[in-house]
């Protein structure tokens, strides 16, 4: 913590900052009646008829959005389509499955692992005193 001078009021306050040349130092009263203003610095404030009005580019946005909704609600006429002909045989169908069947019943083989015999215990190093 360090001592320094509220900027504002002038009374001796402790901050958890080194204070810099040029910058306001305020003490934690001073500083709250300053947030409770709406803004940190005084140039950072503006007047209420200084800002700009968006009303109207949000009323514009908010014209074309709903064009494109509208657009996007109306279904457009589908024509029938003629299902498609398999090219691929049947047989050739039923050989592809059964190749895939049997590659699963390899995997499945070899994933499981057979129970592991218990090992038998280690002999103790004889360790000689000297």
């Amino acid at each position: 913590m360090y001592d320094a001078v509220c900027s504002n009021c002038g009374n001796a306050c402790q901050i958890p900052f080194q204070p810099r040349d040029g910058r306001p130092v305020f003490c934690s009263r001073c500083f709250e009646k300053n947030e409770d203003s709406g803004a940190r610095r005084p140039e950072e404030r503006r007047p209420n008829n200084d800002r700009p009005n968006n009303q109207a580019q949000f009323d514009a946005l908010n014209a074309k959005l709903d064009t494109i909704l509208s657009l996007l609600q109306k279904s457009p006429v589908q024509e029938e389509v003629a299902p498609l002909e398999s090219i691929i045989d049947d047989s050739v169908i039923d050989e592809i499955v059964e190749e895939i069947k049997e590659q699963k019943e390899v995997k499945a083989v070899k994933t499981k692992t057979p129970a592991k015999a218990k090992a038998a215990p280690k002999k103790a190093k004889k360790t000689s005193k000297k």
